[in-house]
């Protein structure tokens, strides 16, 4: 989990398309994503990879506060290892999911809290 957090929350907050002011809305939504090769993102050991984010459940009474639980359904090819794949299950603040959240991150340099972190590393131009 401690390697897939980080690569999900770089992705996702690229996503302009996912946020709800309605926390109950996000459950059901799901997120394709392919794994990104920029070697400054990723290590070399990665060969390829995708991952699918799937919102499964809001807490509003979690300890550390309101959450989105997010099952990470991945599937990497690891050099000298082969393919891994499982699921790994996170919580992730409600307050990650709202327009604001990627505006105080990109105001502040970071974000910090019981549930993850997260660490504004500049912009970067999407290309298809």
């Amino acid at each position: 989990m401690k390697v897939l957090l980080p690569l999900f929350l770089i992705t996702l907050l690229s996503v302009p398309g996912i946020s709800a002011t309605d926390p109950e809305s996000l459950i059901g939504q799901k997120a394709h994503y392919l794994l990104d090769k920029n070697p400054k993102r990723t290590t070399s050991m990665l060969k390829n990879g995708t991952f699918v984010a799937i919102i499964k459940d809001y807490h509003p009474n979690a300890e550390g506060g309101p959450a989105m639980e997010v099952d990470l359904d991945y599937e990497f090819d690891v050099q000298l290892v082969g393919k891994q794949q499982g699921v790994e299950t996170g919580f992730f603040d409600q307050k990650y999911f709202t327009p604001e959240f990627l505006v105080e991150l990109r105001k502040n340099g970071k974000y910090e809290s019981e549930n993850f972190k997260a660490i504004h590393q500049g912009y970067k131009d999407v290309k298809t």
